[in-house]
């Protein structure tokens, strides 16, 4: 049986600040108001192809100041 949540039955949910970018060439586009905004993760959306995307070594430095930070990251 599925329970349907309402305000009142949902204080003891834990709420997660998650944050959702497409990945491109700006660092500070992405970390920044994850920062400032408090994440608990960020979603990165990448190219399909990894071998054409021209942003990886952009998604390696913003997982990295992320981690630093404690913010979680997973890529799609």
């Amino acid at each position: 049986m599925y329970s349907i949540h309402t305000v009142d039955t949902m204080k003891d949910i834990v709420n997660l600040r998650i944050h959702i970018a497409p990945l491109g060439f700006e660092v500070d586009r992405i970390i920044i108001p994850a920062v400032r905004m408090k994440a608990d993760k960020v979603w990165l959306i990448a190219h399909d192809n990894a071998a054409e995307d021209k942003a990886s070594k952009y998604r390696q430095k913003i997982e990295k100041e992320l981690e630093k930070k404690g913010i979680k990251t997973e890529v799609t």
